[in-house]
């Protein structure tokens, strides 16, 4: 067969130099070696995601602290990743302008009274603030909070919508969303996702391991997860190859003996 035109269709992910030259060089400085970098949604979606999932179709989004990782699998290949430039950081520094506080009170009232649905709150719920245990004073409504993270997720899922637009995927993925990182485990942000992206939504968890599995059965390690899946099966496949080509030396140096053994017998 002769061919007249080569094309190939590919997902190029290109990443800022200084920030990668800066993270290389820190790793080095720690006395460490670097293997191979990975994408961090990439690694995410490796460890949460099962075989089916990505045959079928799905969005796995990883709210991480300063941004939020987006991949994208349909027939089991990567179809689309980006990295949006919101996070849960972003969350905690808007209570923190919204309330006039410090961001360490924000983060505390967050994570211990935060919900991603306004109408999951009532109108007489109040925070006390000297409960958190940061020497502070007052009350707030906790509705305001709720205002203020529900406003700042839906901005972030209507990004990750957008992205899904531009490829033709919204609305179109049979295995939904799976939502990751530490963001993920915000109260409310499950039905909030489905209300937005008009797919089934759920929450992700580390999978295909044991022994600790107790331990990290959580969103949040997920791309930690990944990362040690990623670097195992390149190097099972390292070892299978070396395994592969270890019997046929041997063989082949046993037959070598075993004629040599019986040439001895002959006249």
């Amino acid at each position: 067969m002769n061919g007249v035109r080569l094309e190939v269709e590919a997902l190029v992910i290109e990443g800022s130099s200084p920030f990668i030259k800066n993270l290389t060089k820190c790793i080095s400085e720690a006395g460490l070696e670097i293997d191979e970098i990975v994408l961090a949604p990439l690694a995410a979606s490796r460890s949460a995601l099962s075989k089916r999932q990505k045959e079928l179709g799905v969005l796995a989004l990883d709210l991480g602290g300063g941004t939020a990782g987006l991949t994208v699998f349909e027939e089991g290949d990567l179809v689309h990743s980006c990295i949006l430039p919101v996070g849960s950081s972003h969350i905690t520094n808007d209570i923190a302008i919204g309330l006039r506080s410090s961001v360490d009170l924000a983060e505390k009232v967050k994570t211990e009274y935060g919900t991603a649905l306004i109408a999951d709150v009532g109108k007489k719920d109040i925070i006390d603030l000297s409960k958190l245990g940061l020497d502070e004073k007052g009350a707030i409504h906790r509705k305001t909070v709720a205002e203020i993270i529900e406003a700042r997720l839906s901005e972030t899922l209507e990004m990750a919508n957008k992205e899904l637009k531009k490829i033709n995927r919204q609305g179109l993925l049979p295995a939904g969303v799976v939502l990751l990182g530490g963001g993920a485990k915000m109260p409310g942000i499950v039905d909030l996702a489905k209300d937005i992206l008009k797919l089934p939504v759920q929450i992700g968890f580390p999978l295909e391991l044991n022994g600790i599995r107790d331990d990290i059965d959580d969103p949040v390690f997920a791309t930690a997860t990944g990362l040690i899946s990623w670097t195992m099966d390149n190097k099972l496949g390292s070892i299978s190859k070396s395994i592969i080509a270890i019997p046929r030396l041997s063989i082949s140096s046993s037959m070598h003996k075993i004629k040599g053994w019986m040439r001895g017998f002959l006249p």
